[in-house]
C-alpha cells in the first residue's frame, strides 16, 4: 500500500465516521421532529431506526467517496477499506459512551459493505462503460 493510499483511506476514513455521526443524529431528529418523541430508552418507532440507519449507511458512502477521491483512484478495496475503518472509527465512539451491542455492530458492518461496495460500483462504472464502448 502506498503512502497516498494510506492517507485516502485515513481521511475516508475520519471523513466517513463523522459524516455517519452526523448524518444519523440528522435522519433521529428529523424522524423525531415529523412524529414526536416516545418515552422510554426503547420505544424509537420503525421510521426512527431507518432514518438514522440510512444516515449511517449515507455517511459511510460519503467516507468512501472521498477515499477514493483523496487517491484520485478508483479502486474498490479502497473504497470498502474507507468504508469499513469508518464503520470501526464510529463503532469505537459508540463503545466509548456505552451505545454499542451486539446488534448495532453487526448492522454496521452490514451498513458499511453495501456503503463500500455501492461507491465501488459506481466509481468502476464508467471504466465498464468505456471498456464496453472499445468492442
Amino acid at each position: 500500500m502506498t503512502r497516498r493510499s494510506a492517507f485516502s483511506v485515513g481521511a475516508g476514513t475520519v471523513i466517513g465516521a463523522t459524516a455517519a455521526a452526523g448524518l444519523a443524529w440528522g435522519g433521529y431528529h428529523l424522524a423525531v421532529s415529523t412524529e414526536g418523541k416516545d418515552t422510554g430508552p426503547t420505544a424509537a418507532t420503525l421510521n426512527e431506526a431507518f432514518a438514522t440507519y440510512y444516515g449511517v449507511m449515507a455517511g459511510l458512502a460519503l467516507g468512501a467517496a472521498s477515499g477514493l477521491a483523496a487517491s484520485r483512484r478508483r479502486s474498490p478495496a479502497l473504497a470498502l477499506g474507507s468504508s469499513l475503518g469508518a464503520a470501526a472509527l464510529f463503532a469505537l465512539a459508540l463503545a466509548v459512551t456505552g451505545r454499542l451491542d451486539g446488534v448495532i455492530a453487526v448492522a454496521l458492518a452490514i451498513a458499511a459493505v453495501v456503503a463500500g461496495i455501492f461507491v465501488a460500483g459506481i466509481a468502476a462504472l464508467p471504466l465498464a462503460l468505456r471498456k464496453r464502448s472499445l468492442r
